[in-house]
């Protein structure tokens, strides 16, 4: 049934925004990457944008909120809660199950928990929580899952080396989230190049300023996105609208993405990088965030 409700929703976007913008809303919204050429795979590497077709805690945050705000208006706070956390488990399951998408239903999930029971919800204890689990579950992911590894470093610079970089960057604007956009973004980078040059042996130097040029209009993507989705399969002229909108967004994000990728600067290929060296730069980067904790 949910895999039903799946198709349903991709074929609703294929009928109403052209390829490869329906692609890119499949990828954005729950995580499809089936529609990747392998050209455009490398533009999404060689620019440090992969990421955004990848399923993540925002994704999965926007589908529990959305849930709760709908029973909430009708329901016990407690109850809009458990059919948060209800959602959370049949979208993580509906978009495949993969290891990020567990990853980041564990973590929403446990902030679900604490608002139930009115506890602090401390996000870095929660991912810690996750890992331990998703590892005692299954020892092979810290081993053979890149895309698991990947979240989670990413994650960890975010929650943890966000805040660090905030405050250096005094001489920003917090104005429309400025400050915040570039400090998340700066910080994510940073914690995760060492890994990537070790994996994948490619090192971006756009992948700054194609994300800043996107991640700003991420949130209204997926908002017409979902709309669009939801309502094109009855009706594309009640989709119409909302689907010109996503279409605009979504040329607009693969055309900086075109545009960084055909750079003859946009990535570096580093042949190898010794283990020993991504551990003492890991090691480096934790003594100084904790230092500073």
């Amino acid at each position: 049934f949910l895999f039903s409700i799946k198709h349903y929703f991709l074929n609703s976007l294929g009928q109403n925004i052209p390829s490869p913008e329906s692609g890119l809303m499949n990828g954005i919204l729950i995580g499809d990457k089936s529609w990747l050429t392998k050209d455009l795979r490398n533009e999404f590497i060689n620019t440090g944008t992969i990421h955004i077709i990848a399923l993540s805690g925002y994704n999965v945050t926007i589908v529990a909120e959305g849930v709760m705000k709908f029973f909430g208006a009708f329901l016990a706070k407690t109850l809009s809660i458990v059919s948060g956390g209800i959602a959370i488990i049949l979208f993580v399951i509906m978009t495949g199950g993969s290891s990020t998408g567990i990853r980041a239903g564990v973590m929403a999930v446990l902030a679900l928990i604490a608002r139930a029971t009115g506890r602090t919800y401390d996000i870095g204890r929660a991912l810690i929580l996750a890992l331990l689990a998703m590892v005692t579950i299954s020892p092979k992911l810290l081993a053979f899952d890149v895309s698991f590894q990947l979240s989670f470093i990413a994650t960890f610079g975010l929650i943890f080396l966000t805040p660090i970089v905030f405050e250096k960057l005094k001489w920003l604007t917090v104005k429309f989230g400025i400050r915040e956009l570039v400090s998340s973004t700066l910080a994510t980078n940073i914690f995760v190049y060492p890994f990537i040059v070790w994996k994948m042996g490619n090192l971006s130097l756009v992948s700054l300023p194609a994300n800043l040029l996107i991640l700003p209009f991420m949130p209204l993507t997926m908002f017409f996105g979902f709309i669009t989705g939801a309502i094109g399969g009855g009706s594309s002229i009640l989709a119409m609208p909302f689907a010109y909108i996503s279409y605009g967004l979504l040329h607009y994000m693969l055309g900086i993405i075109h545009f960084f990728a055909s750079l003859p600067f946009a990535s570096v290929a580093i042949k190898s990088l010794p283990v020993l060296i991504v551990i003492i730069i890991y090691s480096l980067l934790l003594r100084y965030i904790f230092k500073r904790v």
